[in-house]
């Protein structure tokens, strides 16, 4: 997963990669949360968290296909600010709060 910068016009750069050996994408909720464009890698881990309304998918171990995401999001500023108010607003649904709450609800329902 690459992380663009919230502003596509300052140059100030801040990237985030994410291992695609992780099989639970921790780190994807914190960059849904950062508010900025993410590319990332299509694989079923992260698919299971996100869809293409929150994130650009490129192909896994493709540095071309990397590059070409990247300049997409670059030069679609405006799919680019779609994808990052998606990703932020999908990410309210993975808080520390939501998960306590689904494992309340859990329990209460053994009970």
């Amino acid at each position: 997963v690459l992380v663009l910068p919230n502003s596509l016009e300052t140059k100030e750069k801040r990237f985030a990669v994410y291992s695609e050996m992780d099989t639970a994408p921790i780190k994807l909720f914190e960059y849904m949360a950062s508010g900025v464009p993410i590319v990332a890698s299509d694989l079923p881990s992260i698919h299971a968290v996100v869809n293409d309304r929150q994130v650009h998918f490129v192909k896994p171990d493709n540095s071309e296909a990397l590059l070409n995401g990247i300049q997409f999001v670059l030069e679609n500023s405006t799919k680019g600010r779609e994808l990052a108010s998606e990703a932020l607003l999908h990410s309210k649904l993975y808080t520390w709060d939501k998960r306590a709450e689904k494992i309340l609800t859990l329990i209460k329902g053994i009970h």
